[in-house]
């Protein structure tokens, strides 16, 4: 676990000014790496400063030579490329043979690096300051720009810590967080000035031109064919993949002599303990897995799998009373207000992980986005088939509703709403109103009108379930990724993700048919199909929905007076939103049970939570 920061200024500014403020970001990551170390250079007419904060084995994440300075955070799987690239130059310093296939390829040379990372680089002989994030977002990368300076830092608080123009909020992400609250399609950029560095992108930083651009450095391709379902490929597609999610899950555990394992007891969580078991017998592997008072349903299942491999199993207790102590600390850890309570429990796992000592903790995310494994994706599923006359497979999949984690209403009841959608709700004010009537009519007018006026990009139209899943791997993941990697980081912990840091696996998926994912109604269809032989045949088709369980309405309903309170006692202080409103109809929304309007009650209080704890550290 480690820690970048950067930070470009003229040679005007106060040296001693510079470095405060590169000492004290990285202070602010202690958690990520406690020893710091700072580069200084002077190039052209600028000071460049750049540290990194680490544990141990700095060595290896920082080298310079006469032409290049490299600071390097995360972990890189599949070296054989990189070694069959630079041949005997190849080291075992990370950071070395990032600078050695720089040299080389340019900045092509971030195609060839497999893994959860970011990295810094000073190219001393064409004037540049670099900063690059791996494909898919596993690890975070933030910059920020003030008149002739330029800063970046692996997380966003190193920059609201050092600058005081980076404190500004951002207005339309807090609005769209309280009227819509999604964790995976809304934007969460909560500082109006720090900007995050998309994944699979470099920014460069031409420092005698004084010019800043950003740009990607590698595509994901993927296909988007409309081919109906065909039985005679189903073998070839589930051996490659089970070949590929081997490859990629060895890849994470075999070179670890410990690793901690986030088991749900669904089906991605399972297959892959099932695969490390299988095939890196040496490596320990500890699963955790979070418990709660109300239904341990799912809870069984995690005790099934660790039961039958043998493997040490840790119950992690996540109580009302947790979240009522705990939550501030938990927001604090992720720089931003919690979207939901699974969060919460996800950061009460990596906090128990870190007592026990694990420096490393493997995670599912990824699969169900690029396999089919959310409800979400039945129906663009189902249009699919009826759009392009593939009456055999529409049919077929019609037959076998009872395969699907859904009700053949639910089904219905989600196609009606996404149509609407699309049609009667297009004009987003409109859609906004519907959805939560309550926050709409208690945000400040003038904000709100300012949101609905802002500029919005355009969807790219979407015709076969792969551009569903496309969009949401590419675009979605990268911010659910946000928040197990800031929860492991907390604690020092690095978070890996076997579906998400080897492109190898990704490419390959992203060829597969949209028919081969879903296929007779049972969702990551692929997946199940490539792990028969490996994983358990009851969790393999399981129906019922998979997966991190949370009692959500419950927690609310316990939560219920402390949010009440907490809320109530800001109505003088926020400006934002008209507090008294929510607050007029709390009990009779509660007392009805009305999920949504408990789900805004919670955001109300997380972002409240998060904006006082930014005041009370004079970060606002």
């Amino acid at each position: 676990m480690n820690a970048l920061v950067a930070i470009l200024s003229e040679k005007g500014i106060d040296a001693t000014s510079l470095s405060s403020k590169i000492s004290l970001a990285l202070a602010s990551l202690a958690h990520r790496g406690k020893e710091i170390q700072l580069i200084e250079k002077e190039v052209v007419n600028m000071h460049v400063k750049m540290g990194i904060g680490y544990f141990d084995f700095l060595d290896k994440y920082s080298y310079e030579d006469e032409k290049v300075v490299v600071h390097f955070a995360g972990k890189i799987l599949f070296e054989e490329k990189i070694r069959q690239k630079i041949g005997e130059n190849f080291s075992e310093r990370v950071a070395q043979n990032v600078a050695i296939l720089y040299e080389t390829i340019g900045t092509e040379c971030f195609s060839f690096l497999q893994g959860s990372w970011t990295l810094t680089l000073l190219d001393k002989c064409s004037n540049k300051l670099l900063a690059a994030r791996d494909q898919f977002g596993n690890r975070p990368l933030f910059y920020y720009t003030e008149n002739n300076m330029l800063m970046i830092a692996s997380q966003a608080k190193a920059v609201y810590s050092s600058f005081e123009g980076a404190k500004t909020l951002n207005e339309n992400a807090i609005i769209e967080y309280l009227l819509y609250g999604d964790i995976a399609k809304h934007k969460q950029n909560f500082y109006a000035n720090i900007h995050s560095l998309p994944p699979a992108h470099v920014l460069e930083y031409d420092i005698e031109n004084r010019h800043l651009s950003i740009n990607p450095y590698y595509i994901l391709p993927y296909k988007n064919c409309t081919a109906p379902y065909n039985p005679y490929e189903e073998p070839y597609f589930a051996d490659t993949l089970r070949t590929k999610l081997i490859e990629s899950v060895k890849g994470n555990f075999c070179q670890q002599e410990s690793v901690a394992m986030g088991l749900s007891g669904g089906l991605d969580s399972s297959s892959i303990v099932y695969v490390a078991r299988k095939f890196c017998p040496d490596t320990k592997i500890t699963a955790f897995t979070a418990v709660n008072s109300y239904d341990d349903k799912e809870i069984g299942w995690a005790k099934k799998v660790a039961e039958e491999l043998q493997i040490e199993w840790v119950k992690v207790p996540c109580t009302e009373e947790h979240i009522k102590n705990e939550l501030p600390q938990a927001i604090q850890s992720q720089d931003i207000p919690i979207f939901s309570l699974s969060t919460f429990a996800q950061w009460k796992i990596m906090q128990t992980i870190g007592e026990y000592g694990c420096k490393m903790v493997v995670d599912g995310q990824g699969s169900d986005e690029m396999l089919a494994g959310y409800a979400a994706f039945y129906p663009p599923f189902m249009r699919f088939l009826r759009h392009e006359w593939i009456v055999k497979d529409y049919l077929s999949e019609i037959l076998h509703l009872k395969n699907s984690p859904m009700s053949p209403k639910t089904l219905a009841l989600m196609s009606l709403k996404d149509f609407a959608k699309k049609h009667y709700y297009r004009q987003e004010e409109r859609l906004a109103k519907k959805v939560n009537e309550i926050a709409f009519q208690a945000i400040d007018s003038q904000v709100l009108e300012n949101y609905f006026a802002r500029e919005q990009q355009e969807e790219p139209y979407k015709r076969v379930l792969n551009d569903y899943l496309y969009a949401s791997y590419t675009q979605d993941l990268p911010q659910i990724l946000h928040w197990g990697e800031y929860s492991a980081a907390q604690f020092g912990i690095d978070y890996m993700t076997p579906f998400s840091d080897s492109v190898d696996l990704v490419e390959y998926v992203f060829q597969i048919p949209s028919t081969q994912k879903i296929h007779q109604q049972w969702n990551k269809y692929m997946l199940r199909k490539a792990m028969v032989g490996i994983v358990n045949e009851e969790i393999l088709w399981r129906s019922e929905k998979l997966g991190f369980y949370i009692p959500e309405q419950k927690w609310y309903e316990q939560l219920n007076a402390t949010m009440k309170v907490y809320v109530g006692d800001q109505i003088k202080d926020e400006q934002l939103i008209d507090l008294q409103q929510i607050i007029d109809v709390w009990d009779k929304k509660f007392s009805l049970g009305d999920i949504r309007f408990q789900r805004l009650a919670f955001r109300l209080y997380s972002y409240l939570l998060w904006k006082n704890g930014l005041k009370e550290k004079k970060m606002l």
